[in-house]
């Protein structure tokens, strides 16, 4: 993996903040898409399908449109994103089960108000350098 990766720090900065406000409400999450547009990973925010504190899961036909536009801009879905609202930003084992074979996965610590930015493969995770912009 020799790409640089970058993110704008103004959206990396709104999630983090709506993370603690989401984490606030029974230890909700918030999640979504990361898709490559050729110059940085943009942030798609899904909703949360998911009730339960301390978990997320994804409406298929919210993500099944979001693909078709992604497909129609010319840009590629790279993985997901998730807030931990009680851990640190490291995929959990959970978090490994239900990853794709290969995807990028953001994780944002709500407590420590920062992110990581992992590669996973075969359930194994590798943390990838992330430039903000």
């Amino acid at each position: 993996m020799m790409k640089y990766y970058r993110l704008l720090a103004k959206d990396l900065t709104s999630l983090i903040e709506e993370a603690g406000q989401a984490s606030q409400k029974g230890g909700l999450e918030i999640c979504g898409l990361l898709a490559d547009n050729g110059y940085f990973i943009e942030l798609i925010r899904c909703r949360n399908k998911s009730k339960r504190g301390g978990s997320f899961s994804f409406y298929q036909r919210e993500v099944a449109v979001i693909e078709r536009l992604i497909d129609i801009l010319n840009h590629e879905i790279i993985g997901t994103f998730h807030s931990h609202p009680l851990a640190i930003a490291e995929p959990g084992d959970s978090d490994l089960e239900n990853a794709f074979e290969e995807e990028f996965m953001l994780i944002i610590d709500v407590i420590g108000q920062k992110a990581a930015l992992w590669h996973i493969k075969g359930k194994n995770k590798t943390k990838v350098d992330f430039e903000l912009i």
